[in-house]
């Protein structure tokens, strides 16, 4: 079954919502939820399934609005502050998170290209999710927390 716009956004923020709390009540980051909400709305799971177009249109809605709320809490003086370690640590992480999910891919038996591509999308939501579930506090009022965010942004 599928729907219109309206009730593709009332059931996937509804979903969020319920599982973002259960997530919360079991003392897990509420991201946990929300990627559950994600899954079980998906074209992959029985009952309702979104439009597959409205989904992606909203997603790269989402994505916007997240980098939106990371480009806020940026300042130019705490990359400074921590350049030279963000833009190294960043680099090995990336390149070790891009080759590790590139073998884990090939392993079963992808292609190089898409084994690739998935290597790179592990590589970067990692730092993107680490943004997100560290939380404003953390990220502002400690030496990690900045670096932490200094290197997502690198």
């Amino acid at each position: 079954m599928t729907g219109s716009l309206a009730v593709t956004l009332l059931v996937a923020l509804g979903t969020a919502l319920v599982l973002g709390a259960v997530a919360h009540r079991l003392r897990m980051p509420p991201m946990v939820g929300y990627v559950a909400a994600g899954l079980l709305v998906g074209p992959f799971t029985p009952g309702y399934v979104a439009d597959r177009e409205e989904v992606e249109g909203l997603a790269e809605i989402g994505v916007a609005l997240l980098m939106f709320s990371i480009g806020i809490r940026f300042r130019l003086g705490e990359l400074v502050e921590v350049g030279r370690v963000a833009l190294v640590g960043a680099t090995l992480q990336v390149a070790i998170t891009l080759a590790l999910g590139t073998a884990a891919m090939l392993l079963v038996g992808r292609p190089l290209v898409e084994a690739l591509f998935l290597g790179a999308v592990v590589s970067i939501c990692s730092s993107v999710v680490l943004v997100k579930v560290a939380g404003e506090t953390a990220l502002q009022t400690t030496l990690h927390g900045r670096l932490a965010f200094s290197w997502s942004i690198v």
